[in-house]
């Protein structure tokens, strides 16, 4: 006799890798991860492409939990680029240290990224580049 329900299910529930908060012309995806890598990359892809396709264009990515990243990672941060210029919105990415900074530079055009190292620069720059657009 086979059961007509199911006895028992498991439930897998991952860590929380990033929270988006709306904010005041513009979102601020936050990574809570160490690592920007793989694992993330495609989750966090995910929201950037949702988030860019309605009116939250404007981008502020902030790594600062973060201490390595991968290839993946910083395929993520160009293709968050690529998104907000496609959509009329403006990409920050803030809280990069040395590490992850110098493997942007050799992989994606660095000069095309607009960088804030910390929180406090981050907001005023982002205002900044929403109001100049």
């Amino acid at each position: 006799m086979k059961p007509d329900f199911l006895i028992g299910f498991f439930l897998y529930l991952s860590p929380m890798e990033f929270v988006t908060e709306i904010k005041e012309g513009y979102t601020q995806v936050k990574v809570l991860n160490t690592e920007l890598t793989e694992t993330i990359a495609l989750s966090l892809k995910a929201e950037l492409v949702v988030l860019t396709s309605t009116e939250n264009n404007n981008i502020l990515l902030d790594i600062s939990e973060c201490k390595t990243c991968d290839l993946a990672g910083v395929n993520v941060i160009a293709t968050a680029n690529r998104l907000c210029k496609n959509s009329n919105g403006v990409f920050l990415l803030a809280g990069v240290n040395s590490n992850i900074e110098e493997l942007i530079s050799m992989s994606v055009r660095a000069k095309e990224l607009n960088i804030a190292y910390n929180q406090k620069i981050a907001d005023q720059t982002i205002k900044k580049l929403i109001a100049d657009k």
